[in-house]
């Protein structure tokens, strides 16, 4: 008997599709974070497939895509059609899912959201020596959906700080969960004030559950010396008397009102006093009743 054998041979190309971009755009004052997720590749028919938080396990990652029909994996993925708002730093994993084409590599990103910066403020005292009050707080931010995979809302941000030292400095950290603040860090109370004398240094940031640590702000605060009022008397005939008031700030010569410092005085009988919240207008005072040395001399 004879045999006789027949090889067939079967070529199969296959493609794999490009790995897609993913990009984070940061929160402003009044828009939460967004992800969106990009590719140049030019197969026209093809799906972006991402998986968040969570669901973003290796085992999933695998299996975001269903090459053999060119759709996303939905028990393990989502399709992408629009912008990925996000409220916390959330992993983000996807690819490219084209019919007949082996997934394409796996873009991983962790996407990065702050805490909002704290606001440090004087808040009372300082008149006279007397101690100053400091209030700080921790802006939420703007609200928005939350990330994709999250069941939790976010918890209220806290403020932790520092009063560094000439001889000790460091820099005011958080856990590493966000709830509370780091070593070496304090925890700023709401409820009971904050109170300093002389000139002392803030170091302070925000620290929240599911964010990273805020960009620090620092405030110094600067107690001044108590102005002395000057009056020069004239003969019975001639009035108003005139009247001089000067300051001086941290080693400075006397003033009428130069320099980052000036006083604010009344003419009724009542109490003086700086703005509570910060101003960047030079000269304010805490009423509009009252008049400043940054625009006249009395």
């Amino acid at each position: 008997k004879t045999f006789s054998s027949l090889m067939i041979q079967v070529h199969v190309e296959i493609r794999i599709g490009e790995a897609p971009r993913v990009n984070l755009v940061p929160k402003t004052k009044d828009d939460t974070a967004y992800v969106t997720i990009e590719t140049d590749d030019p197969t026209s028919d093809q799906s972006l497939c991402y998986a968040t938080g969570a669901e973003s396990s290796s085992e999933a990652a695998a299996m975001l895509c269903d090459g053999q029909t060119g759709h996303c994996d939905l028990t393990h993925a989502k399709k992408y059609v629009a912008p990925i708002p996000i409220d916390r730093t959330t992993t983000i994993r996807a690819v490219s899912c084209i019919l007949n084409h082996a997934p394409s590599p796996i873009t991983t990103v962790v996407a990065e959201v702050f805490a909002e910066p704290p606001l440090l403020q004087v808040t009372g005292g300082g008149a006279s020596g007397s101690d100053i009050t400091i209030g700080m707080s921790a802006p939420v931010g703007p609200s928005g959906p939350s990330s994709p995979g999250s069941t939790t809302p976010l918890l209220p941000p806290i403020v932790c700080y520092i009063l560094p030292t000439a001889d000790k400095f460091v820099t005011p950290t958080c856990s590493q969960n966000g709830q509370a603040c780091g070593t070496d860090t304090l925890t700023f109370d709401p409820i009971v004030p904050l109170i300093l004398s002389g000139t002392t240094t803030i170091v302070a940031v925000s620290c929240q559950e599911g964010r990273s640590t805020s960009p620090l702000r620092k405030m110094q605060v600067v107690q001044t010396a108590t102005p002395t009022i000057t009056a020069t008397g004239r003969p019975p005939s001639l009035i108003p008397v005139d009247v001089v008031i000067r300051h001086t700030s941290s080693g400075e010569s006397p003033s009428s009102g130069g320099g980052h410092s000036w006083v604010c005085y009344r003419t009724d009988g009542l109490d003086a006093s700086c703005p509570s919240l910060p101003s960047n207008s030079f000269g304010v005072c805490g009423t509009p009743e009252q008049q400043s040395t940054a625009s006249s001399v009395a």
